[in-house]
């Protein structure tokens, strides 16, 4: 990558002050990402979840899970190219947790619903990931960037399609909030209400 033009980007939000709202990174202590919606994050700062080892905190593992091998988007939905994905309907929330991820480092973006999924009813959510290895989450939230309030799904990263499938068993939300244990980038995503994974 270009050095110059990062530096360049990074000026640019600097003294725009946009690069939380509108790119798919942002600078901290991790690293850095200027690309702006390239769904490109920086390199991963460590930060872990309760959740690594199962159940997170408050929350049941639910949805799809396993190695990602041989996964293809869901369906029905719509895919949207990963560049046109920002700011909306993902949109970065920076690298600290809310609600029941207080405090927890880590990747933060919110998904925008078309409308509330509640208890009963599915929503199915597909990368192409190109991560390194560790783990990613979707928790139900009622605002964009908000706390985090239910675990709906988690999902090995790595590389590859990746897809998993939220169920609300307690709540109903307007959001997912997509949480990556891992730095890297992504490519297209499938949104599916009312979908389901392969």
């Amino acid at each position: 990558m270009n050095i110059s033009f990062v530096t360049a980007a990074l000026l640019g939000c600097a003294l725009l002050s946009a690069c939380g709202s509108s790119s798919a990174g942002s600078s901290g202590a991790a690293g850095t990402n200027a690309l702006a919606g390239s769904g490109e994050a920086a390199t991963a700062s460590g930060g872990t979840s309760a959740a690594a080892g199962g159940a997170g905190p408050g929350g049941v593992v639910a949805g799809s899970g396993g190695a990602g091998t041989g996964e293809t988007m869901c369906s029905p939905g719509t895919t949207i190219e990963g560049i046109y994905a920002y700011p909306e309907p993902i949109n970065n929330c920076g690298f600290t947790g809310k609600g029941l991820l207080a405090g927890v480092s880590a990747y933060y973006r919110s998904i925008k619903l078309d409308a509330p999924l509640a208890p009963g009813e599915t929503y199915a959510f597909s990368v192409d990931m190109k991560t390194g290895s560790g783990k990613m989450e979707l928790w139900g939230g009622s605002a964009e960037c908000g706390d985090a309030l239910e675990l709906l799904a988690t999902h090995d990263a790595g590389t590859g399609i990746r897809c998993m499938t939220a169920s609300p068993k307690t709540g109903t939300y307007n959001y997912l909030i997509w949480v990556w244990y891992t730095g890297g980038t992504h490519g297209d995503v499938t949104l599916c209400p009312n979908g389901s994974c392969g």
